[in-house]
């Protein structure tokens, strides 16, 4: 429990799940620019956004308001990898996950891993900057 307790936390884990990125970004480049690799939450800086992605990416079908609800959280910058939470969620392919699992460097990492890897960061120009 403790040994997943530490891999879940730790600030270190882009290292741990940069094979699943392969070249398509580089995971510690992005923390250390986002984050410095810190433990965090909501990106204060864009904080006053979570309402407008919310309502974009629930029109986009990213986000499903039955069960992800604006009332949930911040929806916008979060975690490690600077990852909009309303935008990054989907990549998961799973449902109805809430925007703190950001936050959670593990998840951070491999979300960000699947986000870059996708064909629609490619068309981005946001989403490239991103990943660099």
């Amino acid at each position: 429990m403790l040994l997943l307790a530490l891999l879940l936390l730790s600030p270190n884990v882009s290292e741990l799940v940069q094979p699943l990125a392969g070249d398509s970004i580089d995971l510690r480049a992005v923390c250390m620019r986002e984050s410095r690799c810190k433990l965090i939450g909501v990106h204060s800086i864009d904080s006053r956004y979570s309402e407008r992605v919310y309502r974009k990416a629930v029109a986009a079908g990213y986000l499903d308001p039955r069960c992800q609800q604006l009332s949930d959280g911040n929806w916008s910058t979060r975690g490690q990898h600077g990852m909009m939470a309303a935008y990054t969620l989907h990549h998961s392919g799973l449902k109805c996950l809430p925007p703190w699992v950001l936050d959670v460097p593990l998840f951070s990492a491999v979300l960000a891993s699947l986000r870059a890897s996708g064909k629609q960061c490619s068309r981005v120009k946001a989403c490239r900057r991103w990943r660099g």
